[in-house]
């Protein structure tokens, strides 16, 4: 399922996106806002997903696959952090999970 703003303001919130296989999904665009707060990603696949310009206040992202994601730029605050999956991810603020001292994106624009 691939999920992409073609501009103009558009929302997924409160979608149910549980065990999802998202992998390269785009959310948002750089020109437009894109709303998917609230929305449940638990289980998700995300990897290579993108979240650009995305308000993601209160997203669920419990258990997802964040692999080679980019959250960079998310705004708000989406949930679940700790028990998600971490590889070489962006996070909100731009620090990049490295497995030792960026282990997850908890503390980085995502809470736990």
């Amino acid at each position: 399922m691939a999920a992409k703003n073609t501009g103009g303001s558009d929302s997924y919130a409160n979608a149910i996106f549980t065990g999802a296989d998202l992998t390269g999904a785009t959310f948002g665009t750089t020109w437009a806002p894109f709303d998917i707060s609230g929305a449940t990603f638990t289980g998700a696949d995300l990897t290579e997903a993108a979240f650009p310009n995305a308000t993601m206040t209160g997203a669920n992202l419990s258990t997802a696959i964040l692999t080679l994601a980019n959250l960079l730029g998310v705004l708000g605050s989406p949930v679940g952090g700790s028990t998600a999956t971490y590889g070489t991810t962006t996070c909100p603020d731009g620090a990049v999970t490295n497995g030792t001292t960026v282990p997850s994106c908890v503390g980085h624009g995502v809470a736990p």
